[in-house]
Parts: structure tokens; C-alpha cells; sequence
């Protein structure tokens, strides 16, 4: 039996040197709690050995131990939490969300285009933000030789 959308928030190893990124509060909520809540159905954080025990108490003391906790393979690269991630689902799913847990103020809207996207036979979506500054054009010295529109 096919999921059809699973979501992992993958947390590699990089971030157990910059914990406050997963763990410090922003807006009032550590970045992991505020996605978990918004990674709703088949999902899984999928996280690098260093954090697994710091992911499993931040997720319980908030009511979150519903969400499943994949441990990825040392080194604990991006990739392999993704793998780790894909192999902890029961069925394999027909989408997967990826969030990343540098955008935890990501609108909701924002998923939800994505899903329709997808549920609408787009083989991929991927969310991006606006250009709000000039893009440059330069040579191989760094000079600027224009400006895009």
C-alpha cells in the first residue's frame, strides 16, 4: 500500500556544530518544534547520531513523539539522512517532501502549492523565493559587465 506524501526533515551532522539552528528559539519556538508541527501524516526527522537524543527530548517535551526519528549512518552527511529517511517509511511513498530546517518560518502556502503541484502530475516542485536584489553579470576578473532583468 503506497503513501501517497510523506515529509523528512532531514538534520545532518553540520548541525551539531551549530545546534542553535535545530534548537534555539526563533519567533518563540526552536526551529525542529515549529516544522514537526507542520509535517503532518507519513513523516520522519531523519538525524545525524550527535543530535538523535537532543531531537528525541526537544520532540517528546512538546508533545511531538508521533513523529518518527530515523538515525542516518555516520557520518551523518545531508544524503544520508535523506536515505535513512526513504528507509524508515513503511511504504514507499509517490511524493516526498524535503523541508529544510533553515526555512522554519516558511508559510504554510508555501507546502501547500507544493502538494498541489505535485498532485496535479508535476514529476517535481520545488518552492523558491523571489529575486529581490540586482543579479550581475561579471567577467573572469569580477568586473561587473551587467545587469540582468
Amino acid at each position: 500500500m503506497a503513501v501517497d506524501l510523506a515529509a523528512i526533515l532531514p538534520l545532518p551532522a553540520m548541525f551539531a556544530v551549530n545546534p542553535w539552528a535545530v534548537f534555539g528559539p526563533l519567533a518563540g519556538e526552536a526551529p525542529l518544534v515549529r516544522v514537526a508541527r507542520t509535517m503532518l501524516g507519513a513523516a520522519v526527522v531523519a538525524v545525524a547520531e550527535p543530535l538523535v537524543d537532543a531531537v528525541r527530548e526537544t520532540l517528546a517535551t512538546h508533545g511531538l513523539s508521533v513523529v518518527g526519528v530515523a538515525v542516518a549512518e555516520n557520518p551523518g552527511s545531508r544524503a544520508q539522512c535523506l536515505a535513512a529517511g526513504l528507509e524508515y517509511l513503511q511504504y514507499p511513498p509517490r511524493h516526498v517532501l524535503i523541508h529544510d530546517i533553515r526555512r522554519p518560518l516558511a508559510p504554510t502556502g508555501v507546502g501547500d502549492r507544493v502538494i498541489a503541484a505535485l498532485r496535479a502530475g508535476s514529476p517535481i516542485a520545488m518552492p523558491v523565493l523571489p529575486v529581490t536584489d540586482s543579479v550581475k553579470a561579471v567577467d573572469a576578473r569580477g568586473s561587473v559587465t551587467g545587469t540582468l532583468d
